[in-house]
């Protein structure tokens, strides 16, 4: 568990410096797998933090609100 809040805390910064970004660029960036990732931004949706724009191969994250 304090794995998956220390790289949500990680993906939060990623957002917060690039104000938004697709599920495939956090993995690049973070070097997780597909299937880590998106739980980690279903956790993160869920809690309220970050927010999906658009849908299908479009789809990116942004904060919910500035952290």
């Amino acid at each position: 568990m304090q794995q998956v809040l220390t790289i949500g805390k990680e993906r939060l910064s990623i957002l917060r410096k690039r104000g938004r970004a697709t599920r495939l660029e956090l993995e690049k960036i973070s070097g997780l797998k597909e299937s880590s990732a998106r739980k980690i931004l279903e956790k993160l949706q869920r809690k309220g933090f970050v927010v999906k724009d658009d849908r299908g191969k479009k789809t990116a994250y942004r904060l919910a609100y500035y952290i």
